[in-house]
């Protein structure tokens, strides 16, 4: 019998394919759950928000390891566009797990101002609060 080489690339492909798979199952068994178990709406909303990142970095992954050339770039538009939204949507769960906006910026307010980090050193330290 000859053995026959598999190519790089495939092999490659076949494992990027298999982790979208454990990451697809992964992930929507835990929004399926968290979906089930729908009773705090306030925090559970953006949690699943944020649980969609991981599925689609993932297929956004194959698909630029599939499609090589122009056809990634508009692949990773929709990435970044919806990385954008999970950050906000971190934000937001944030700010629900510390009460609402207007108790964040008391908690802002009450603390004094921090000098910058170099290189910024040189710039005024930034006044906490509702502004």
């Amino acid at each position: 019998l000859e053995y026959k080489r598999i190519p790089l690339t495939y092999l490659a492909w076949f494992i990027a394919a298999a982790s979208v798979v454990l990451t697809m199952v992964i992930s929507t068994t835990l929004i399926v759950r968290h979906l089930d178990y729908y009773e705090n709406p306030h925090t559970q909303k953006y949690v699943v928000r944020i649980l969609f990142m991981a599925p689609i970095y993932a297929v956004d992954s194959l698909l630029a390891l599939t499609f090589v050339g122009w056809t990634t770039t508009y692949i990773d538009v929709f990435r970044d566009c919806y990385e954008a939204f999970t950050i906000y949507n971190f934000l937001k769960l944030l700010v629900v797990l510390l009460g609402d906006e207007k108790i964040v910026i008391s908690l802002m307010a009450a603390k004094p101002p921090m000098p910058m980090l170099f290189p910024l050193c040189w710039l005024e330290p930034w006044e906490m609060g509702a502004e």
